[in-house]
């Protein structure tokens, strides 16, 4: 025979003592046990309890006939009666607080009645569950490794764990089985909203939903670095400046910079690095990435940069025509050749250490005096400049110029 009753909310209360034995009158060796499904006195809100009442030690032949007691505090024993044979089940489905009190079955059987030990029930909200990330980082980055941590406050040891993102569930065999929800490595797809809840193996019970937590998992930022100048050939001497961009960044990133596989020892605090004067041992292929201030978390690495540093070409000072000796009025020009691919030279001309240059005459590699005089004797040189960079060739080779007046006409007869 079953019985199943539900009841009121209230409070949790105090367990009442009273005497037993006024209501067991007659000693018998028979004896009535009262068992609990769950086992132990706590359960939560919404479980199903079984209590079950059975004589032990009876003669077989007697039929019992049981009834059940609840008692709360400040309230009279409330009976729940009916007869029935061999063992009797109470049942209180989907508990709430008012069915926190204590229970007992009477078995009774001609002139004699048994009493159970009583049982007392105590009916709890099941404990909230908190849901956290490991580490705490607001914004997770691709290949980072994270957990999410399923908290539950309760001396219940038993708990597996159910996890939710976007509403759907992230379940596993291992994952059940502890509180700890482990990502080993990011990527993009794992973005949402996720939360937790707590079960008890074999008992219709889970707690409310955990708080949500939302992951946040954003593409490492792309890296541009880029050469202050339009060129990437440079001569010894020479400033050479480069930028390193880590778009969308934000100030947690520091720089690296490399020259080839081989970190440079730099402020990383700065996104430019600059050689004031550089020589052929700056040569190489330049790189950068970020590095995260407080994580270990790099970006991928930047574009490349070629730069290639040389000294500058010599200037070779040649004239046309190649005369040993020029005369007045002749015309001579004073060539000043640089071997190199670079165009855009600009020249400069020397005269026994003077300058002698002119507009016209820096624009172009040829130094022409149309007609010589005694007056432009003297040792030459020439160099060449870059306009808009600080670089200059060597001084050329000394060229003398060698101006004679004509000798004079002699005029004979022959024969005399």
């Amino acid at each position: 025979m079953l019985i199943m009753l539900n009841a009121c909310f209230i409070k949790p209360f105090h367990i009442l003592s009273f005497h037993w034995a006024n209501l067991s009158p007659l000693e018998t060796s028979a004896r009535a046990v009262l068992t609990a499904d769950p086992q132990g006195s706590d359960v939560w809100l919404q479980e199903t309890v079984r209590l079950n009442c059975k004589v032990e030690d009876s003669d077989p032949f007697t039929r019992w006939e049981y009834s059940w007691k609840k008692l709360r505090e400040a309230e009279e024993p409330t009976p729940y009666s009916y007869t029935g044979e061999g063992s009797a089940v109470y049942i209180l489905n989907q508990v709430v607080e008012s069915d926190s009190a204590q229970y007992w079955c009477e078995a009774k059987a001609e002139n004699r009645t048994i009493i159970s030990t009583p049982y007392t029930l105590t009916v709890t909200s099941p404990p909230p569950a908190v849901l956290t990330l490991e580490p705490a980082w607001r914004t997770f980055y691709p290949s980072e490794k994270v957990t999410l941590k399923c908290d539950i406050q309760s001396q219940q040891t038993e708990w597996r764990y159910q996890w939710y993102k976007d509403g759907e569930s992230r379940n596993s065999a291992s994952s059940r089985s502890t509180n700890e929800f482990t990502i080993p490595a990011l990527d993009l797809s794992h973005r949402g909203r996720y939360y937790c809840r707590g079960g008890i193996p074999g008992r219709a019970v889970s707690t409310e939903k955990s708080n949500y937590v939302t992951l946040t998992v954003d593409a490492l930022p792309t890296v541009v670095l880029a050469l202050q100048t339009s060129w990437t050939n440079f001569f010894n001497g020479e400033r050479v400046t480069l930028h390193c961009d880590i778009q969308g960044g934000s100030p947690v990133w520091v720089y690296n910079w490399y020259r080839g596989e081989k970190e440079l020892p730099v402020d990383t605090n700065k996104d430019t690095y600059e050689i004031l004067s550089a020589d052929q041992s700056d040569s190489g292929t330049y790189t950068c990435k970020g590095q995260h201030k407080e994580r270990e978390l790099y970006t991928g690495s930047s574009n490349t940069i070629k730069v290639k540093v040389s000294a500058p070409p010599p200037a070779v000072l040649t004239l046309e025509p190649a005369w040993r000796t020029f005369y007045p009025s002749e015309k001579v020009t004073l060539k000043c050749d640089i071997q190199s691919q670079q165009t855009e030279w600009i020249y400069q001309w020397y005269r026994d250490g003077e300058s002698r240059d002119s507009a016209p005459s820096r624009s172009t590699n040829g130094f022409t005096i149309p007609a010589l005089d005694l007056s432009h004797r003297g040792r030459y040189y020439c160099r060449g400049g870059i306009p808009g960079r600080a670089v200059s060739t060597e001084k050329s080779n000394y060229v003398t110029l060698t101006v004679d007046a004509p000798p004079p006409a002699v005029l004979t007869l022959e024969p005399a």
